[in-house]
């Protein structure tokens, strides 16, 4: 099997012009998810979230309201089915106590790695592959702040930070 034909890179800027989730839903109903490799997408907004994947056989989509406590999204080369559990064990505790907590809980939870099962960890590290950035969206109502870490979270390197200004009624 060959690589696919288009980086996965080029779907985010096909989307930005999108003014709400279900526009950026339309969008993805048009591509050809056969010309990329698998991928998942979140895309929040306008008081939903859709979680849009590809996993190499069939493309899903999910939409649900948007609630007022964390939610986890995470994917792996190595087999989502692998490193669902795991990590949704780790969240859920992390992520008990009160919102005053949560901002402290995501940045341990993007840190955690077991020392015996670090191909499952979040920070993840195996002999093919490790994590290698990490970003955060901070969405208020005004606007967007996306900060990009370019390397694993436990290691230094330099992390940017864009605040996007959003549409009224946007977030």
């Amino acid at each position: 099997m060959g690589f696919p034909p288009r980086s996965r890179g080029e779907i985010i800027p096909s989307l930005l012009d999108c003014d709400s989730p279900s526009a950026a839903l339309a969008a993805c109903e048009k591509l050809n998810y056969r010309d990329f490799a698998p991928f998942r997408l979140v895309l929040v907004g306008a008081g939903i979230v859709a979680d849009v994947r590809w996993d190499g056989d069939e493309p899903m989509v999910m939409s649900r309201l948007l609630g007022s406590t964390p939610l986890m999204f995470t994917s792996s080369g190595l087999g989502d089915d692998l490193v669902e559990g795991p990590r949704r064990g780790l969240f859920a505790e992390m992520f008990a106590g009160g919102p005053e907590t949560w901002v402290a809980a995501q940045r341990a939870f993007h840190r955690h790695a077991w020392p015996d099962r670090e191909h499952l960890s979040v920070n993840m590290s195996r002999a093919t592959a490790r994590t290698v950035s990490y970003a955060v969206v901070d969405v208020c109502a005004t606007e967007a702040d996306f900060t990009y870490h370019a390397d694993a979270p436990n290691r230094h390197a330099q992390t940017t930070t864009v605040c996007i200004p959003l549409t009224p009624g946007a977030a």
